[in-house]
Parts: structure tokens; sequence; C-alpha cells
């Protein structure tokens, strides 16, 4: 009798292949509700660090400046970093010199910026060729450390002519700004994002034609540090409508070939 019984509870207790089959269906639906909720969440972390990276980027920046009559790198002969051959400012280093060698604009400022993992987006769409360097050396000195030693350990363009006494223009961003080849002064992109470009439809330009896209790294929105040290979480039209906006008074004629823009250098 007692055995009876307790095989009774035990079919009691079990579940079918229906029930089971139900609760798997269940759990599936949640999840599919879930996952996008936290991939969301996941990207607006991401565009939040990289807005960070970006504050303490322009933090850097301006206390650099402070050394230099006010100026930023870009603006200061030699950057204080190279010979005129790779200048990372002035005139030496413009079109594709300052191109190919624009890492040096934020070497000269490694003691202001401490550490290169700040001048890697979390978020880097262009991850098969770029990586997060460990140290400012340019060779490494320790077993595992990636050196900072190319344009590929850096995920934010620099605005070439940004000024402190212009606070609204662009001192630097995501380099997912966008695609094309409208302005630009060395050859056409490999890719569908810039490289190694120094691209001339920047701010104070209104009719600027690069958009952030869906495979962005921040889907159709981007981050712009402004001179002033600020940053800005922009859309397409409001990024054109800043471009259009910077205030700059310099920058009013043919620039490298755009007519009222500022240019912009691209890692």
């Amino acid at each position: 009798m007692a055995l009876l019984m307790n095989t009774s509870r035990r079919q009691e207790l079990a579940f079918t292949i229906m029930e089971l089959i139900v609760v798997m269906v269940t759990i599936a639906i949640l999840a599919a509700f879930a996952l996008p909720a936290l991939a969301r969440t996941r990207a607006q972390a991401q565009r939040i660090a990289c807005s960070n990276n970006l504050k303490q980027v322009g933090v850097a920046f301006r206390t650099w400046s402070m050394d230099y009559a006010g100026n930023f790198p870009m603006n200061v002969a030699g950057g204080g970093t190279t010979p005129a051959a790779q200048d990372a400012g002035g005139a030496a280093g413009v079109a594709t010199a300052g191109a190919t060698y624009m890492y040096h604009i934020f070497r000269c400022m490694s003691n202001e910026l401490s550490t290169p993992k700040i001048l890697y987006c979390p978020a880097e769409q262009d991850g098969s060729v770029r990586s997060q360097a460990t140290t400012f050396a340019s060779t490494i000195l320790t077993a595992g450390q990636i050196p900072y030693q190319n344009n590929y350990v850096v995920s934010y363009f620099v605005g070439w002519d940004a000024s402190v006494t212009s606070p609204r223009m662009f001192l630097d961003g995501d380099h997912s700004v966008g695609q094309g080849t409208a302005n630009q002064n060395t050859a056409a992109p490999t890719t569908a994002t810039y490289r190694n470009m120094f691209i001339s439809f920047g701010t104070n330009s209104a009719t600027i034609t690069a958009a952030w896209t869906d495979s962005s790294q921040h889907q159709k929105q981007g981050n712009v540090g402004m001179a002033d040290g600020s940053v800005e979480d922009f859309s397409i039209s409001n990024l054109r409508n800043a471009a259009a906006n910077s205030g700059d008074p310099t920058h009013t004629t043919a620039i490298q070939g755009a007519t009222g823009a500022n240019r912009l250098v691209f890692p």
C-alpha cells in the first residue's frame, strides 16, 4: 500500500512533456522581450563611458594649453613631440602627414591623460583593426602590453582648428562620424568610416554630408567633445546644426578645399 502511494505521489510531482514545452516556450518569450532591453542598456552604458572618456580628454587638452599660451597641440608647431616630418601640429602636419601621425597629438598630452585607455571607445565598431593601448610607450616594455605606436589605438577624431576662444568648435569625437569622400584631402577611405583622413567638412559647415550610421559606434548617435571641454551626444541633425554654428570667426573662407569649414583629422 505504501509503495503504491509513493509511486502515485512521484507521478503527481513529475512534469509532463507538454508542461515542459510550455515552460520552455514561456522562457523563450520572456528572453525575446528581455534581450533587446539588455542590449539597449549595454549600448547606453557604452555611450556614457565614451562620453566620460571624452570629458577626460577635454580636460587634458585644456590643461596642456595652459602651458602653451592657450593653444592646443595641433596649433603648436612641433606639438612638443616630433620632428617636422612627423609633426603633430603646425604647418608641417597639414594634410597627409597630419592624418598619418595624428596619434602624436594625444601622445604629447600623455602626462595629462595618464593612460591611453581613455582614447579607445568601449563601443568601437572598427575593432578588427583597432585595439586599446595599455601604455604610451611606443615599444613593449613588459610582456602583455599593447604599445601606443599608430592611429589604430585611437577611437576619436581631432578638430585641427579647435580653439579655446571658440568654445562651440569640435575638439574631438567618435571617428564613426560618417562615410563618403566629400572635401577630403587624402585618398578615398577603404572602409565605411574614415581612416587616417584629413577632412574639411568639419565645424562651421552648413553642408556637412557625414552621418552617424546604423553600424556606427552608438547607432545613429555620436559623442562630440567641444572646445570648452564639454561633451554632447548628437543625432545627425543636431550634429549638422552644431557644425553650422561653431561660432568660429576665423575659418570663414576656403580651407583645404572646403568653403567655410574647419578641419577634422581622423585616426
